[in-house]
């Protein structure tokens, strides 16, 4: 879409994550304002806050859930509260977890759970205009070495692909990949 405007569909879907540049390049239009209001009491703040720049709403949001998730198999993770123990279980078991750790979409699970903190601001035409950023902070520090820590265990395996995975028994996947490796299901989709 933005690379070519006028040749792109006229309704189309889109990651949050593109909001900004599809403003910039001129291809969103502005939700019609008498329709705001209904937009807002149908959706969470969140999803509404997905789908503004500025102060200007631009979409209409699907769904509030573009996460990812650990799944697990549950004769072998006996308690899925912490990632230490997650990690135990896998390692006493001889099994494997997945976790893409250096993918930046995943490693924010490890900054934003130690408080660190990554926005970013646009004006009202889309443009980014400041990154507030608390990585390089004690909180950050904290969130390395547990990065540190999880890539040092013998189950560790990088990566984030159910279908690509050997003896696993966790993982950090995400809705859009809903088979897992010799034929198991990992997800309802």
């Amino acid at each position: 879409m933005v690379t070519d405007v006028e040749a792109g569909a006229d309704i189309y879907g889109f990651a949050q994550d593109q909001i900004a540049r599809l403003v910039a390049a001129g291809a969103l239009e502005e939700v019609a304002p008498e329709n705001v209001e209904a937009v807002e009491s149908a959706n969470d703040a969140g999803a509404v806050g997905a789908a503004t720049v500025g102060d200007t709403l631009y979409a209409y949001p699907l769904t509030s859930d573009n996460g990812y998730f650990l799944y697990y198999d549950k004769s072998v993770v006996t308690d899925p509260t912490s990632l230490e123990a997650i990690v135990a279980d896998c390692e006493a078991a001889g099994k494997n977890f997945y976790f893409e750790i250096n993918s930046g979409w995943y490693q924010t699970a490890f900054f934003f759970g130690t408080g660190a903190e990554l926005t970013y601001d646009t004006d009202d035409d889309g443009n980014f205009t400041a990154c507030n950023v608390s990585y390089a902070s004690d909180a950050g520090l904290v969130a390395l070495k547990k990065i540190i820590e999880l890539k040092s265990s013998s189950a560790f395996q990088n990566g984030s692909a159910a279908g690509e995975t050997t003896n696993m028994a966790a993982i950090v996947d995400g809705t859009w990949r809903c088979t897992g490796s010799a034929g198991r299901q990992l997800c309802l989709c």
